[in-house]
């Protein structure tokens, strides 16, 4: 997902990214690298076409607070607090006219347990209004997620994880919904260069393909494709994506294959100066959308043994 479509979806993930299970499902922190930042950012201020984003950060680099702001009177808060390392509780609070929306505003309380086989993370939303929403129990072993058991209004839904070592460099991960197959995550690694391989499954029948090409951590292409009939490798929307980087590693192109269809889409920065060369301006041709940020450090003589 690309930076813009984060800052817009954001809020929205905060709710529903513990209501429904995908293949990365646990609960979510936020780091400074979600956000296209380097080194020891405090805070990050980002002008857009529909308002401006503010985002806060621990010294140890974890999202502590964000605010996106579209006038004066509206705005979403969402504030962050840890007990050491531990997400202990999360609050979405969504303001019109100066006002808090209770209905609309969420809060989400974190508690760890140990069991026989791990680790338990219990995890309960209520809305403004004191009405509980849902909560869901995530179990862990070996620091593995293996199952997530989602209470809501209308039932209870089972996720499960199963894992199969294929040889050392090869790892295979299976989501379950219910027993159902939803999903499964293959990723095989050869010294700097990584692919990883998502297949998507509705009703236990494969429909989407795709396929993720690393080199030294960083994301070169990405091969899509939707299923028509598995059995007879019938497929349809084929596309590829292709990412070039520029020497300070932002992403400077990407180009697209769908079909007999070729595009190309490029970035254009402006670097704040500092060692750690995280871009204050940021332009996309040829749809000419742009945006603007102001960025302020820690001092990094003072972080050094620091706690969160």
């Amino acid at each position: 997902m690309g930076f813009q479509k984060k800052r817009v979806v954001l809020a929205i993930a905060l709710l529903f990214s513990t209501l429904q299970y995908a293949q990365d499902q646990d609960v979510k922190i936020f780091q400074r690298s979600d956000f296209e930042l380097r080194g020891p950012v405090k805070i990050c201020m980002e002008y857009t076409k529909y308002g401006q984003e503010e985002f806060y950060f621990s010294k140890k680099g974890v999202l502590t607070k964000s605010i996106t702001r579209y006038n004066k009177t509206d705005y979403d808060l969402t504030i962050f607090r840890f007990d050491k390392e531990f997400l202990v509780e999360k609050r979405l609070e969504i303001y019109r006219e100066g006002a808090i929306d209770k209905e609309a505003s969420f809060a989400y309380f974190y508690s760890q347990d140990t069991t026989e086989k791990g680790q338990k993370t219990t995890e309960k939303i209520v809305n403004y209004l004191v009405e509980l929403i849902a909560y869901n129990i995530y179990f862990y072993e070996q620091g593995n997620l293996q199952k997530v058991e989602s209470h809501k209004r209308d039932g209870i839904d089972i996720f499960k994880t199963s894992y199969n070592p294929i040889h050392k460099n090869k790892m295979e991960r299976s989501f379950f919904k219910n027993g159902v197959l939803e999903s499964r995550y293959t990723e095989e690694k050869e010294n700097t260069q990584s692919v990883r391989e998502i297949r998507n499954y509705q009703k236990g029948v494969l429909y989407k393909l795709e396929k993720q090409y690393f080199v030294a951590g960083r994301l070169e292409k990405v091969k899509s494709k939707q299923v028509l009939d598995a059995s007879l490798g019938m497929f349809k929307n084929e596309k590829t994506k292709t990412y070039n980087y520029d020497k300070d590693g932002w992403i400077e192109e990407i180009q697209t294959i769908m079909g007999t269809i070729r595009t190309s889409e490029s970035h254009l920065y402006v670097l704040d100066g500092s060692p750690f060369k995280n871009w204050v301006k940021k332009i996309v041709r040829p749809s000419k959308n742009y945006w603007t940020r102001e960025i302020s450090y820690y001092d990094t003589t003072t972080l050094e043994n620091t706690k969160q």
